[in-house]
């Protein structure tokens, strides 16, 4: 019988044949692990001791945490997170030396305390708000100045004892020191010299408390009126209730523009009827304000006087249609003729002619309160009878005296 290999026989062929196929396949299988087994052996040594080695285990760990941690308390670059907090609306101001705010130098100063958001204050401040709200009457006052040499007079007893008082009194409760000091002139029981320190301290008294929009809020003698529609102060002046010149609100109020004024404003009004004292021994004016609980001393001003005693005495009221801005006025006694403007016109500004309401004076025509273009007629008798006055002072009275109510009383 013939072998297998010895015989043509194509199934002979065919088996032989799988048998390589097969032995082939088993040698791939054995070169692939061997290739897998020498790739392993290489790499293990590195990962071996990468996990032996403490400080790359530590760095490892650290790194993503530094990295990947938003609301770390350490921000990442203190410089950059300083310039855009900087940039921010939080951050305040920063003036560099120059006065120029927040400057772009590149240079940083040495850090500065930290600074907290302006608290706002208890109450506004009359210098920042457009309508300061009313004060106590109790409220401080600065001291009131008396020039050298005018301090009180002790040989006038009591009299003087009340002046110092007075004065005293003014730091505290300026409406109480008014009142004392305006009886104490009033009385004409002091001496000149104190009767000059009592009207200094009322000036100064009147040029905080009254010539000003603030208003004390138990300050009788001013009142307080809210701007309607269809107002001007000129509207607001004739008022049945209110006495005065326009321009005396325009004055206290401190209005540039008497156009300007805007609904709901609420203005300074004076409360009461102006009435003013002149003495002929003191050349001074007093301006009076009067109302149901009594009078005080607004201001007391200077004047010249008529020549040779010319000025008439007693008691007067405001002719009617007699007040005049910008007058023109013929010299009686030469006939020269002054028109407005005139810089040389001898009554200045200001025109108010007087009436007299006494049997002694009420024949006697001519006679005003004007202003001057000669001021060292001031306190001297240089006139042709008439009260003469610096400029601002004349405007002062010519917007507090009226027709209706207000009188003039010259006493030697």
């Amino acid at each position: 019988m013939a072998l297998a290999s010895q015989s043509g026989s194509p199934v002979s062929r065919r088996y032989m044949y799988r048998r390589r196929k097969r032995r082939s396949g088993r040698n791939l299988l054995l070169v692939g692990a061997v290739v897998a087994l020498s790739i392993t052996w290489i790499m293990w040594p590195s990962a071996k001791n990468t996990q032996a080695d403490p400080a790359g285990e530590t760095a490892a760990k650290t790194k993503p945490e530094t990295t990947s941690n938003p609301t770390s308390s350490t921000p990442l670059n203190p410089a950059s997170s300083t310039d855009t907090r900087r940039a921010g609306a939080i951050e305040p101001e920063i003036m560099t030396p120059t006065g120029s705010p927040n400057s772009t130098s590149t240079s940083r100063p040495d850090p500065a305390p930290v600074v907290s958001a302006p608290k706002p204050d208890p109450e506004p401040s009359p210098a920042s708000t457009p309508e300061p709200a009313p004060v106590t009457a109790t409220a401080p006052m600065v001291e009131v100045p008396i020039p050298e040499g005018l301090k009180p007079d002790n040989s006038a007893g009591g009299s003087s004892a009340r002046l110092t008082g007075a004065l005293k009194l003014a730091q505290t409760n300026p409406l109480k020191a008014r009142q004392e000091l305006s009886e104490l002139v009033g009385s004409r029981a002091l001496s000149e010299q104190d009767r000059t320190a009592a009207r200094l301290a009322l000036n100064e008294l009147s040029n905080r408390i009254f010539f000003t929009p603030s208003r004390l809020s138990q300050d009788t003698f001013t009142k307080q009126y809210v701007v309607q529609g269809g107002d001007s102060l000129e509207r607001i002046a004739r008022r049945d209730d209110i006495n005065v010149e326009w321009g005396m609100i325009q004055d206290l109020n401190e209005i540039s523009n008497p156009a300007m004024i805007r609904l709901g404003q609420r203005l300074k009004i004076p409360n009461g009827t102006f009435h003013a004292m002149v003495s002929k021994r003191e050349y001074t004016m007093d301006l009076w304000l009067e109302n149901s609980d009594g009078r005080v001393i607004i201001a007391s001003m200077p004047v010249g006087l008529g020549e040779l005693g010319g000025t008439p005495t007693g008691n007067f009221k405001i002719r009617n249609n007699s007040k005049l801005k910008n007058p023109q006025w013929k010299n009686p006694r030469t006939g020269e003729f002054f028109l407005p403007d005139d810089p040389m016109n001898p009554i200045g500004e200001r025109w108010i002619g007087l009436q007299g309401t006494d049997a002694t004076n009420k024949d006697i025509l001519g006679i005003g309160i004007h202003g001057t273009i000669d001021l060292d007629s001031i306190g001297a008798n240089r006139s042709m009878g008439c009260i003469r006055m610096r400029d601002l002072d004349v405007k002062r009275i010519f917007d507090a005296l009226t027709t209706s109510g207000s009188t003039v009383t010259i006493v030697d």
